[in-house]
């Protein structure tokens, strides 16, 4: 009984060791996810930061950034443990305008303006009389 049971944790043992190992091995290569001049933030274990920059080559081993105003690094691909890959900007200037506009009309109908009175009042006449 007590050799069944170390061979069914001895095999439990090495099935998790193996899932563990294949969950490290990155599924799709560097190569195919970047390319050159694409802006990226790369997250190392050999780097203290991310390193923040342009892509100047993408090797299997090595993953060449050029940080703003700085010299190109070789990043070791195997040291990476994320990629974040710029889309570029999204401009939603129409959407903006839209809801300014609509804010503003709003506005505008909530306030009450009396157009008899529209400005504060003038006391000149009353300065006048009293000097």
């Amino acid at each position: 009984m007590n050799y069944l049971r170390a061979v069914c944790l001895t095999f439990a043992f090495l099935f998790a060791v193996e899932a563990v190992a294949a969950a490290q091995e990155p599924t799709t290569s560097l190569a195919s996810v970047l390319t050159t001049g694409q802006r990226v933030r790369v997250h190392s274990s050999t780097e203290p930061r991310h390193v923040v920059g342009g892509v100047s080559a993408v090797d299997v081993d090595f993953v060449t950034v050029i940080p703003d105003g700085l010299y190109p690094m070789k990043i070791p691909a195997r040291s990476i443990t994320a990629v974040d890959a710029s889309r570029g900007r999204k401009r939603s200037w129409l959407k903006g305008l839209v809801v300014g506009l609509a804010v503003g009309v709003a506005l505008g109908f909530a306030v009450p303006v009396d157009a008899a009175n529209c400005g504060p009042k003038r006391q000149t006449s009353a300065l006048v009389a009293k000097r």
